[in-house]
């Protein structure tokens, strides 16, 4: 393959002197002593992909042990040729797989295409720490050992490179499929893993045996083993998808039971439409039940491997719930049943209290959406889903598009939404406590999960005297409260809000790739994020006092002490993480905030503001994924961040009012990012073309400008917003004439009383409105923004005299195209 200067970009071993052998025996000292090929244009490109070359040429060699089924290379070339990459605004970046991406030119040749493949596979299924120890350990096979061995981190490249390659491929859908084929109930382990009783969590085999039986596979798509027997837990399903999507083998899986060996499948599922003798099998996978030792009983065919698990000896290391984590995607049409088994069919099997509860949240959402007086200031100003699917009927129809196992409690969740308030309220919290009576494990039987509210006298005790009878009787209660949730099994209660909260999160996302599926351990890390948030409920007791249950499936920002929001994050940082964690079934650790995209394990999320400002603010803050990553001038990065701008570029209202007077289209939109040490920066700039007063560009942050938008609208609560059709005011001022607010509005100058300066700038018939906004992104606390719609004048100006703070004196009213 050759790039637009004729430069091959590719590495290749010349075969020319010393013989490297193609097949059979080899080791690291044939390697080292090959000669290679290239031009200094290949090893740009590996450098900007932040791969080592040598690394690259290290796992080629290594996956030359494997013989590719015709088959196997059509599935490899075609979730290849079908990814996809988007441009941004000015095509300044690339997000997805670039044309020049470093997994396309590896995928040109047989060896590379193998190594892609296997690398991505790894990635797909396997925590990070496990795909690298598995290269070590297949490296360490053929005598790969002090300086020819590739360091971890190299590994750690390679395999980050070719992460996501096979994400929207049928590959970790398979992968999952096989692992669940002994239908037990055993979690992942992505909570608590160690906390678990024996045997109920999936199993992680050791690198070692993965390697062996890498190996041993290896042989026989090569013809120099006739077949081969895989014995362990649930992991070793992941084996056997490598068998039958990259080779076409033979295959068989059985079931160790305790008297005998079940057959449980063979081949593979229904997609492939072909059976085997098993005695004709060139792989059989047998389970071991409950990972326990191998019954010396167990028929086998040609050599057996005995894949061992790691769990124990990692948790004595010291690792991470993360690194033993095994998973593969989901189908959404049984993502909750497979992702939560018989606790999921118990809670579908309650169809009245799990639907009345969806839609009482569905109903509330709406409250919250039109600024209901029963949602006091700071839970409206820290929402930022306000899109249609967010709230109401809207709610109920995303909920059903992405979870149609649902379906069967639709007219539940219909009834409930379209009740009134305080109805709705209501019937959310029965429901809620009818769940809990149904469930009855340890989380709902705990005084410290926010089932029970004490009173507020209650909570602020006085400290016992070290030693007396009451500080031992707190103690027992303590030891009580950690008993707050049960490991081996879900809260029906818990699971019910992770439905709503991961359908809210979803409400404005798109997939760029409709194939993508979300993680397993993806939907069991959200039910630990929700079941966390029940564990920390003595920290939100005045949220629960004011509104209720459904303060456990709200956004909260840093004015709460409940939540999970970090110094640096907003709410729409904390989204963005969500749904990435979701579909890469990793926690999304990445530090700082303010992101406008954010790459994990292959996966990118990137809002929408980047490919389009001009769009509706709906879209604008609209989450899109797509499997690739963040390229910029060929270079390849992990997150997006707003540029810090060290001079606001405005100190009042005046330059956004001055802005709307601007009829013309002639505003130039550019993106301006530029590499720092730490991240990718970007910033939107608008300049006027004709206009000389202005010497330099508006600036803002597109994620500061997205965050602004969202978090500063739904904040009046006002009847036009409930009834649209209203053409007046829903009520009078007693502070401004009519005609006063009128003049104010179209002469763009501010209301003043008391002290307060209000602005009222209509937006609705600007050909662009970003000017006027951004040039207010960056002001000060005193400075306050509001985004309306059908709000009438008269209760947009008393919302403003209405705070009560003192160094909130300026604000502005945007009023904005429906």
């Amino acid at each position: 393959m050759e790039d637009h200067k004729g430069e091959p970009i590719t590495l290749d071993i010349i075969q020319g002197g010393r013989p490297f052998p193609q097949s059979g025996s080899w080791n690291m000292v044939d390697l080292s002593a090959a000669p290679i090929k290239g031009t200094l244009g290949a090893l740009s490109r590996y450098s900007a992909a932040r791969v080592n070359p040598y690394a690259v040429m290290v796992g080629e060699t290594l996956c030359s042990i494997f013989q590719l089924s015709p088959d196997g290379r059509k599935r490899i070339d075609t979730a290849v040729e079908k990814l996809k990459v988007v441009g941004t605004l000015g095509k300044t970046l690339e997000i997805g797989f670039s044309v020049e991406d470093v997994v396309r030119a590896m995928s040109k040749t047989e060896r590379g295409r193998i190594c892609m493949a296997f690398c991505a596979a790894l990635k797909e299924c396997y925590s990070d720490d496990m795909a690298v120890e598995i290269l070590l350990e297949m490296a360490r096979l053929v005598k790969a050992d002090g300086q020819l061995m590739p360091s971890s981190q190299a590994w750690k490249e390679l395999l980050t490179a070719c992460a996501g390659t096979l994400a929207s491929s049928a590959f970790p859908l398979l992968a999952e499929h096989y692992m669940q084929l002994p239908k037990d109930d055993r979690r992942l382990g992505a909570y608590h893993r160690f906390d678990s009783s024996s045997g109920s969590v999936r199993s992680c085999s050791s690198p070692m045996s993965i390697a062996k039986a890498i190996f041993g596979l290896a042989r026989v798509t090569k013809g120099d083993s006739q077949a081969v027997t895989f014995v362990g837990g649930n992991d070793t399903g992941w084996l056997a998808a490598v068998a039958q999507w990259f080779f076409e083998l033979r295959l068989v899986i059985y079931l160790e039971d305790d008297n005998k060996e079940e057959l449980c499948h063979r081949d593979c599922d229904t997609v492939f439409h072909r059976n085997c003798d098993p005695d004709d099998a060139q792989v059989r996978i047998i389970f071991k039940k409950n990972n326990g030792k191998q019954r010396q009983s167990l028929t086998t065919v040609g050599h057996t491997f005995s894949l061992d698990d790691i769990s124990k000896l990692f948790l004595e290391e010291g690792r991470s719930n993360a690194s033993m984590l095994v998973s593969g995607r989901l189908e959404w049409k049984s993502a909750l049943s497979s992702a939560f088994a018989s606790d999921f069919k118990k809670l579908i099997g309650l169809r009245e209290s799990l639907g009345t509860t969806i839609g009482g949240a569905a109903r509330l959402f709406k409250g919250l959406v039109e600024a209901d007086g029963f949602f006091p200031m700071r839970f409206r100003a820290a929402c930022t889903s306000y899109c249609d699917a967010s709230y109401g009927l809207g709610f109920i129809r995303n909920t059903l598009h992405w979870f149609p196992e649902l379906s069967p409690v639709k007219e539940f969740m219909e009834n409930s939404a379209s009740l009134k308030m305080s109805a709705a309220r209501r019937e959310y919290e029965s429901s809620i406590g009818k769940l809990r009576e149904m469930c009855g494990c340890l989380t709902c039987n705990s005084t410290s999960t926010g089932h029970v509210i004490p009173p507020l006298d209650e909570d602020a005790e006085m400290t016992p005297a070290p030693g007396s009878e009451e500080e031992e009787a707190d103690d027992d209660d303590d030891d009580k409260s950690i008993q707050d949730w049960d490991p081996d099994r879900y809260c029906l209660v818990v699971l019910v809000e992770t439905i709503i909260c991961l359908s809210r999160a979803l409400a404005n996302v798109a997939l760029e790739d409709a194939a993508l599926r979300p993680v397993r351990s993806g939907f069991e890390a959200a039910y630990g994020r929700q079941l966390d948030q029940r564990r920390c409920a003595p920290g939100g007791l005045r949220e629960l006092r004011e509104i209720g249950q459904i303060a456990f499936c709200l956004d909260f920002d840093r004015n709460f002490s409940f939540g999970s929001l970090t110094d640096s994050e907003d709410v729409l940082d904390a989204r963005m993480k969500i749904i990435l964690g979701l579909f890469t079934g990793r926690e999304v650790h990445t530090p700082g905030g303010r992101f406008s995209a954010i790459c994990l394990n292959g996966i990118t999320a990137f809002l929408g503001f980047l490919r389009n400002p001009s769009c509706s603010k709906e879209d604008m803050s609209r989450i899109h994924l797509i499997p690739g990553r963040i390229t910029h001038d060929g270079k390849n990065y992990t997150k997006l961040i707003d540029r810090v701008l060290h001079q606001p570029p405005a100190t009042n209202f005046d330059l956004a009012a001055q802005t709307t007077t601007m009829h013309d289209p002639d505003w130039r939109m550019s993106l301006s990012v530029q590499e720092t040490y730490t991240a990718l920066e970007c910033l939107l700039e608008l300049q006027r073309g004709e206009a000389t007063e202005y010497v330099s560009p508006l600036r803002a942050g597109p994620a500061s400008f997205v965050s602004q938008l969202s978090g500063q609208t739904g904040l009046v609560s006002c009847k036009c917003t409930i009834q649209p059709r209203l053409s007046k005011p829903c009520c009078h001022s007693m502070v401004f004439r009519p005609e006063d607010v009128e003049n104010a509005m179209s002469t763009k100058q501010p209301l003043k009383h008391g002290g307060k300066t209000i602005f009222i700038l209509d937006c609705r018939e600007l050909v662009n409105f970003i000017p006027p906004i951004a040039s207010t992104t960056y002001l000060g606390p005193e400075y306050t923004t509001y985004f309306v719609k059908r709000e009438c004048t008269t209760c947009c100006i008393k919302a403003a005299l209405s705070v009560d703070r003192p160094e909130r004196r300026e604000f502005c009213f945007f009023f904005l195209p429906l």
